[in-house]
């Protein structure tokens, strides 16, 4: 796998890569990421069409994703520790 380089944008990490005839664009924040992968065309071949691709309204939905995505895992993380402290909860003596 090869980075083709990265795309500027103030929130998220988006980094190239190219691999096997296909181009990929992953997108981080935080701790997530999403990947978004391409096969490699004519017309899609190169950073600079990867970032032509990635326009505004791309990257405006790709941050939704994540953002729904990081709602998600703070939501199961919750539920986690609140099934662990009721595991732990002391037994009430009389």
């Amino acid at each position: 796998m090869r980075i083709l380089g990265t795309l500027p944008h103030p929130l998220l990490k988006i980094t190239a890569f190219q691999h096997n005839h296909r181009l990929s664009l992953q997108i981080e924040r935080g701790l997530l990421q999403i990947t978004f992968r391409f096969r490699e065309s004519d017309d899609l071949k190169t950073l600079a069409d990867l970032q032509r691709l990635a326009d505004d309204t791309f990257l405006e939905q790709a941050l939704q994703t994540l953002q729904s995505m990081e709602r998600n895992k703070d939501l199961a993380l919750q539920r986690f520790l609140d099934d662990k402290a009721a595991e732990e909860e002391f037994p009430r003596i009389v």
